[in-house]
């Protein structure tokens, strides 16, 4: 159950017998599980070629830069998935985070508002009150 590392065996033997949207999705997630972020990014790029407009690849994508360090990367990624669905609390709530990192509070509460509003969380929550009075 817990055999991340044959999961990716499993996973990488799918993706050479059918190249899928949902395989390299997959195979992705656990390899941000292993913090292969390189491997994680190639199989999102191979997914968006498959669905230009998942809005997943873009998330994911974020919290890959994000967890990188690379706050300004991330929040292009979590721009570029606000874009495609602006109905998603998570992308709000992500680009906050990256918003907050680069000491953008106002945009950053802007955002946590939207994603609050859009469904209630009690990481949005968290993060507004963090910032509401810097």
């Amino acid at each position: 159950m817990n055999d991340i590392l044959g999961a990716l065996n499993d996973l990488n033997m799918a993706l050479s017998l059918n190249q899928s949207y949902e395989g390299y999705m997959d195979r992705a997630i656990v390899r941000m599980a292993l913090n292969d972020y390189q491997g994680a990014k190639s199989d999102l790029y191979s997914a968006l070629q498959i669905n230009p407009y998942s809005t997943e690849v873009y998330i994911n994508r974020g919290i890959i830069e994000l967890n990188m360090g690379n706050n300004a990367s991330a929040l292009k990624e979590f721009s570029s998935a606000a874009e495609i669905d602006s109905s998603s609390s998570y992308v709000y709530l992500y680009r906050a985070i990256a918003k907050i990192n680069l000491t953008n509070y106002m945009e950053a509460i802007d955002d946590l508002n939207i994603s609050v509003k859009i469904q209630p969380s009690a990481d949005a929550f968290y993060y507004r009150g963090l910032h509401i009075f810097d």
